[in-house]
């Protein structure tokens, strides 16, 4: 009998709603659920992220507002290339002679700033050769060098909520697209 009334109260409970985490005094707004948007807590006038979004109760959020479809943009943007510097790759040579690289270095995308959610891919790299070979010559004292080639996109990230504008802030992403090698003297 106990079990048939625990049933009851369960179906009744699950039946109104009850039972459910959100409730219409969570001030819940969704105007736009896409996979490029993240969620905010409002505090006062103040957006606050919240990256533990999907780990925060109820009873945590008291009197706080949830924000969810902030889209991003971008603005400003220029685009330039440039040189990294050179990393060694061999040991010293006293020329004449050939040198030949004798290790691998690489150089992976670059990225500052708030770059999130503008759709970078951050995965691309370059890396040296081992075994390219150099010439070097009479009376040289050098060693074998690598760099990268850089496109860089320089702008500012816009956020808004609807057409309202709530952030901008700047970034940088420099990607590298080859590389070149070099003998440098040294001392």
């Amino acid at each position: 009998m106990k079990k048939v009334v625990i049933i009851m109260i369960l179906f009744l409970i699950s039946s109104l709603g009850l039972g459910s985490i959100a409730s219409a005094n969570d001030n819940i707004i969704d105007p736009l659920d896409d996979e490029e948007s993240e969620v905010y807590i409002l505090e006062g006038d103040k957006l606050v992220e919240d990256p533990l979004f999907s780990e925060v109760s109820d009873s945590d959020m008291g009197t706080q507002s949830i924000i969810r479809g902030i889209k991003y943009t971008k603005e400003n943007v220029k685009t330039t290339n440039e040189w990294s510097s050179y990393r060694r790759v061999s040991d010293n040579i006293w020329g004449p002679g050939s040198i030949t690289a004798d290790r691998s270095v690489t150089f992976g995308t670059q990225a500052s700033g708030s770059y999130a959610n503008l759709g970078f891919s951050l995965n691309t790299s370059v890396s040296s050769k081992v075994g390219y070979t150099l010439n070097a010559g009479k009376k040289s004292r050098v060693y074998m060098g690598y760099r990268v080639r850089y496109k860089v996109e320089r702008g500012e990230r816009v956020g808004r909520l609807g057409s309202r504008e709530i952030s901008r802030q700047s970034y940088t992403v420099k990607t590298p697209m080859y590389g070149e090698y070099k003998l440098i003297n040294y001392k």
